[in-house]
């Protein structure tokens, strides 16, 4: 038993250093280089790969002026910067080259006379990495940028007011924004998620483009005290579990895209928007999207809603009325939950009225000119010239077709016309059968009279030996043979009677 335990104690020593000897597998390695006439200490790991990771200045406080980070020293290429690494310089420009795809954090931080920063091609941000850069005002956020920290990135950079988002880049990480003093966004078309508190706590953020976006995250907006007005894309799809723009009290005005499709679940929760119009392309509305509204009193909701959560007016105003049409998804929704209602007036649908014609409109083997005359002005249909005053549109046919031609008027009136090219004279099969030309006798008798001509027309061949034939009579060759032995055996029989007659 003693030896048994002795046994495990010495396996889990040896165990033990290996572990510490693992740990400590990275060693440190140093190198020099000069920028900007200044010899630069670095300190850095290498990869499995041989690359430099954790880089990091030790001589920092000598630094000023643009810092152009290199992209390899000693011949090996830098792919991240190590912790605090520039942290407290005086550099007042930075350049990241493209090799670089990973900044820790803290990395800048403290960094007081910075100013403009080129991030190159970095993945992935570090907390605090430009934390108390009190003169940064000049950033461009790579496309290649895909996470953040859990923590602001830009914290007390008071100078940092409009940021350039680089077209490509496809996500706004979270909390990558934070905190920050920006005034002004506007994301590119090629951004499809915000994620969480991304620009949370902006309390001077004023103006917001949010481009194409599919998704939001939760408090992506929230506490942005500045935040007056906003539009949803069209291209909006999803939210998260919990409220985007809380704690914006100057949010009066929330407005929405003509497209939209669907109201997200929890999108308008807890903000002071006070009146609200869903335009017609709105097919759902998800639960919690106006919950807790408390200043919210007028909605106006149209047929398209065919699908309302449960919720959606969760401790609503007292006042909260829905206008709708009567017999609607949303009518019946303000019944069934006791919400005040005021049916809407259907307006006039306006109508638009088309004539079709056909030059000629009878039999033709040319081409046929169809014209469309309409009531009102039109739009430009494709394939189809349009008039002056926008009234006839007219289209050449050389085959006949049939299609449908969709028109819209100037104020929107539609109409689909169905044209019917039917008097452009095609050749039949009957006609071919009893086209003289194509009779079968009158081609025999032509070519027998071609080839009449042909041996009319004919010079003879003088080097072509013609070859010989039986001249042709009515009697067949078995016949003649047959005589000609009936000729022998009579000459036969004949001699022989004469030999027979001498002898007697």
């Amino acid at each position: 038993m003693v030896k048994k335990k002795i046994f495990i104690s010495i396996v889990l020593i040896i165990g033990l250093l290996f572990l510490s000897k693992g740990v400590n597998a990275a060693d440190k390695q140093t190198a020099t280089s000069t920028i900007n006439g200044i010899t630069v200490n670095w300190e850095y790991e290498l990869n499995d790969a041989g690359e430099i990771e954790k880089l990091v200045c030790t001589n920092k406080e000598d630094l000023n002026g643009k810092l152009e980070i290199p992209s390899t020293i000693g011949g090996k290429t830098v792919r991240a910067i190590g912790v605090s690494a520039f942290k407290n310089s005086n550099i007042t420009e930075l350049v990241i080259p493209n090799s670089v795809k990973s900044i820790s954090y803290d990395s800048f931080r403290n960094c007081s006379k910075l100013t403009k920063v080129n991030l190159g091609a970095i993945e992935s941000i570090g907390a605090n990495a430009f934390t108390g850069c009190d003169l940064l005002e000049d950033v461009t956020i790579p496309k290649s940028l895909k996470t953040a920290a859990l923590y602001p990135v830009f914290n007390e950079c008071p100078n940092l007011k409009e940021v350039k988002f680089e077209d490509g880049l496809t996500t706004i990480p979270a909390n990558l924004f934070k905190n920050t003093y920006l005034e002004k966004v506007k994301l590119p078309s090629s951004v499809e998620s915000v994620q969480y508190d991304a620009f949370s706590g902006c309390g001077k953020l004023k103006e917001v483009d949010l481009g194409n976006i599919i998704s939001i995250g939760a408090n992506a907006f929230s506490n942005c005290k500045s935040l007056e007005s906003i539009t949803i894309p069209k291209t909006l799809k999803s939210a998260a579990f919990y409220p985007v723009f809380d704690e914006c009290p100057n949010l009066k005005e929330i407005k929405f895209e003509d497209g939209l499709t669907i109201v997200p679940e929890h999108l308008c929760q807890k903000t002071y928007i006070e009146e609200v119009t869903l335009p017609s392309s709105i097919e759902k509305i998800n639960f919690d999207a106006f919950a807790n509204c408390p200043n919210l009193t007028k909605i106006t909701i149209l047929d398209g809603v065919t699908n309302i959560g449960d919720n959606v007016f969760k401790d609503h105003n007292p006042e909260l009325t829905i206008y709708c049409y009567e017999g609607s998804v949303a009518a019946k929704y303000a019944i069934d939950n006791n919400i005040k209602y005021v049916y809407l007036t259907k307006p006039k649908e306006d109508t638009l009225e088309a004539k079709v014609t056909y030059n000629p409109s009878k039999e033709t083997d040319g081409k046929v000119t169809v014209t469309i005359t309409t009531d009102k002005k039109v739009n430009k249909v494709e394939g189809w010239t349009l008039s002056e005053d926008g009234k006839v549109l007219t289209k050449v046919y050389t085959e006949n077709k049939r299609e449908s031609v969709n028109l819209v008027s100037t104020e929107g009136a539609k109409k689909t016309v169905l044209v019917k090219v039917e008097n452009i004279k095609v050749p039949k099969e009957e006609d071919k059968k009893t086209d003289p030309s194509n009779n079968a006798e009158n081609k025999s008798e032509k070519q027998s009279e071609n080839k009449s001509e042909n041996k009319s027309n004919q010079v003879p061949d003088n080097t072509v030996t013609p070859s010989k034939k039986l001249p042709q009579t009515g009697v067949s060759l078995a016949i003649v043979f047959a005589i000609v032995a009936l000729g022998i055996v009579a000459i036969i029989s004949l001699n022989k009677f004469k030999d027979y007659k001498n002898i007697k």
